[in-house]
């Protein structure tokens, strides 16, 4: 629990309660019920995430993705590291960050342990949701991609948020690409909910 800054600070705790904001937390283990931090500010502030509309719509969404994606993680040095990496990119980047976000959840799945395995990949070739393989023909179930969808994502995964502006991706694209992720992501994750924030992040676009 944390107690609201009536002065309204920057720096203050509620500052430092926004989505994705990169924090310090000094904690009181002592006593029961709800715990209050002795201490809690920021480590980071960001430039640009919390004020550009776009910028602030990725961040909504990726904050529902982590939510539940990470609720039972434990201490991951390698994953912090792409996490603040990432979003200190976004944060600094001027242009050419229209794919972050798909870029950005389709990497996190190699730390999350379900990354597509991309070696099977051949021309013509569908991409099996479930298995995370490539497939000669369609699935007997749903969770597949077609040829045209299945062939992004090798060059997908190639791509890093320096030269993802090699992905000639429209928002269409986009969109269909996020709700792939979302749909993937529940099939590989315990309890991952419909992630509402694409709707959002869509209109912002548009």
């Amino acid at each position: 629990m944390v107690r609201r800054s009536r002065r309204g600070k920057a720096g203050s705790s509620e500052a430092a309660l926004g989505a994705l904001s990169m924090v310090e937390v000094v904690w009181d283990e002592h006593g029961g019920g709800l715990q209050r931090p002795k201490e809690l500010s920021l480590s980071h502030s960001w430039s640009s995430l919390p004020f550009h509309p776009h910028k602030t719509a990725m961040v909504l969404l990726l904050a529902e993705f982590l939510y539940r994606a990470l609720r039972s993680e434990q201490a991951n040095e390698s994953l912090f590291d792409y996490l603040t990496n990432g979003l200190q990119w976004l944060d600094e980047a001027e242009s050419g960050y229209a794919n972050f976000h798909v870029v950005f959840l389709t990497h996190l799945t190699r730390y999350l342990g379900f990354q597509p395995n991309i070696t099977g990949w051949r021309e013509n070739s569908y991409f099996d949701l479930q298995t995370a393989c490539f497939v000669d023909s369609p699935p007997a179930h749903d969770n597949w991609l077609s040829p045209v969808e299945a062939s992004q994502l090798p060059l997908l995964l190639r791509v890093d948020v320096r030269s993802m502006s090699r992905l000639a991706w429209n928002g269409r694209w986009r969109r269909r690409a996020l709700t792939v992720l979302a749909r993937y992501y529940r099939l590989h994750l315990a309890e991952f909910p419909e992630v509402r924030s694409i709707e959002v992040l869509a209109e912002v676009f548009d």
